[in-house]
């Protein structure tokens, strides 16, 4: 086994790794570029943007045009307020 820092010797459960000051580890996941440069088209009066893959998509067009029906309003609620996962109805 090889000496480590300060002559400390390294084990195979020492998984601790120093950076030295001034340099940031590299990302977990790398910022793809390519994300968001999609071309976005304007529909139902300039309320939704999307591109030509969402545009084809059976789902999105019934969930759009279910929307355009109410003019984009939210659906009511049944109660309104605050509910938390442990209220008991």
């Amino acid at each position: 086994m090889g000496e480590g820092i300060q002559g400390r010797r390294h084990t195979s459960c020492d998984r601790s790794t120093t950076v030295p000051l001034g340099i940031a580890p590299p990302p977990s996941m790398p910022y793809n570029k390519d994300m968001n440069n999609k071309q976005l088209k304007s529909y139902y009066g300039g309320r939704v943007l999307m591109n030509d893959t969402a545009a084809k998509d059976p789902a999105v067009i019934a969930a759009l045009e279910a929307m355009a029906a109410r003019n984009f309003e939210p659906l009511p609620t049944p109660c309104g307020g605050t509910w938390n996962i442990s209220d008991r109805h």
